[in-house]
């Protein structure tokens, strides 16, 4: 029969900070890219700032879901540990 509780998880606090410094970064960038992106479509067509408005919303919106992905999963793992 197998052990139902999580692995633990034996790295160092640096490597744990590491991790999560590169999971807030990696958010980070997925809400600010694509406005840029919709910023820079916007000057090479000559448009009003629909694209970078509409790649702000779609940025932030998936920036926040992974966010409370993010949260979510370090809550439950917080909870299966003894």
């Amino acid at each position: 029969m197998t052990d139902p509780r999580p692995p633990q998880d034996n790295r160092s606090p640096y490597a744990k900070a590491i991790e999560k410094a590169s999971q807030v970064t990696t958010i980070a960038f997925m809400m600010v890219v694509p406005g840029l992106l919709g910023y820079w479509l916007d000057s090479w067509l000559g448009t009003i700032p629909l694209f970078a408005a509409l790649g702000l919303v779609a940025g932030i919106s998936a920036g926040v879901w992974q966010l409370i992905k993010l949260v979510n999963r370090d809550a439950r793992n917080s909870k299966n540990r003894p």
